[in-house]
């Protein structure tokens, strides 16, 4: 008896402290619901977005948007659609920033955060997926730094959470306990149509350079795909020898900077501009030191790790040129290589509807 006295007394204590947690809750819910907006292109609702500035600014995910000669509108709840324009795109980032019309009344926005929280802090994402308005999920931070993910045929630098981000959440704001803007989602990792629990969002430090520039960025394409060394198959490991390091080339894009060179699939990166290189990030970071039009010297050898040569490759320009129609991405057939499917093994889906 006096144990469940006990026991009844501390649920009774613990009662002041749920209800202030689900308070909490849902004063969250409504601050992101205000400044939270959808983006529709041609009147089909593309993806998500969150106003970001006093002004109307809005920023979104630059694959929503696709171009600037179509039609796109921002929808405010509970004030309808108004006419956006596109003011400045980072590819890079997969960030786009809109502006919706003047007035004289201030929008309601949510503030970017003054950091980006660390790996295991759990983060909230609004947006709508599948056509579902008004949904927030949580999620948790995966990563204290950004990383290179291969996204429709681009590398883009993000930032890796814990979640399950359905398509429609893209460029939907990813905040914090407080309402602060952490990142802008983006894409989500996922095999085939499955999705593995794990979201890619802009990273924090970009949004904010994109919303004080107001100006758009560029950054440099390979045209290509690489995997690591330690993700090949056994049959490939076997064909290479024991000290071999470096990228293995999987993708090449008909036309881009890889191709143009004469670099073929499954040839083997193991330097660039004579710094040796093992891991994707550090390949692309390197890269990304760059500006299109540039030449670097790539160290490649074979796929058994002979014929080792330097080649010169110039850098052409990622993503796709936001006054012009989006292009479709074309493979080469790939080679001797053990993966069926013709980009790097863990495929990066767009979330928008």
């Amino acid at each position: 008896m006096t144990r469940f006295i006990s026991l009844l007394i501390a649920s009774l204590l613990l009662l002041p402290a749920a209800t202030l947690c689900a308070q909490r809750g849902d004063n969250l819910y409504n601050q992101v619901r205000q400044a939270a907006v959808e983006i529709l292109v041609d009147r089909h609702l593309a993806g998500s977005g969150c106003i970001v500035h006093a002004d109307g600014m809005v920023l979104t995910a630059a694959h929503v948007i696709k171009n600037v000669k179509r039609e796109i509108e921002i929808v405010l709840s509970g004030t309808g659609r108004a006419a956006g324009t596109v003011v400045a795109v980072d590819a890079g980032h997969d960030l786009a920033l809109l502006k919706l019309p003047n007035r004289r009344k201030p929008y309601p926005f949510l503030p970017l955060a003054k950091e980006f929280p660390a790996a295991g802090t759990t983060s909230f994402l609004y947006g709508t997926p599948f056509f579902r308005h008004d949904v927030m999920i949580p999620g948790v931070v995966a990563r204290n730094d950004t990383t290179f993910e291969f996204v429709d045929g681009e590398y883009i630098e993000v930032i890796p959470l814990a979640a399950m981000a359905a398509r429609g959440f893209s460029g939907g704001p990813w905040v914090n306990a407080r309402g602060e803007v952490i990142g802008i989602q983006s894409s989500a990792m996922s095999l085939g149509d499955a999705l593995q629990g794990i979201a890619f969002a802009a990273p924090l430090k970009h949004a904010r350079q994109l919303l004080k520039s107001r100006e758009s960025t560029t950054h440099v394409s390979l045209g290509a795909g690489v995997e690591e060394i330690g993700e090949q198959q056994p049959g490939f490991l076997e064909t290479l020898p024991a000290d071999a390091s470096g990228l293995v080339v999987r993708v090449i894009h008909k036309g881009g900077a890889i191709d143009v060179a004469g670099i073929t699939v499954d040839s083997i990166i193991s330097a660039i501009d004579k710094h040796p290189v093992e891991r994707r990030d550090e390949l692309l970071r390197a890269l990304w030191r760059h500006q299109p039009g540039d030449t670097v010297e790539l160290t490649v050898s074979a796929p058994d790790g002979t014929q080792k040569r330097t080649v010169s490759v110039r850098l052409q320009r990622l993503g796709p040129n936001y006054t012009a129609s989006y292009p479709s991405t074309v493979f080469h057939e790939k080679g001797t290589g053990a993966y069926l499917d013709p980009r790097p093994r863990q495929n990066r889906r767009r979330n928008s509807n």
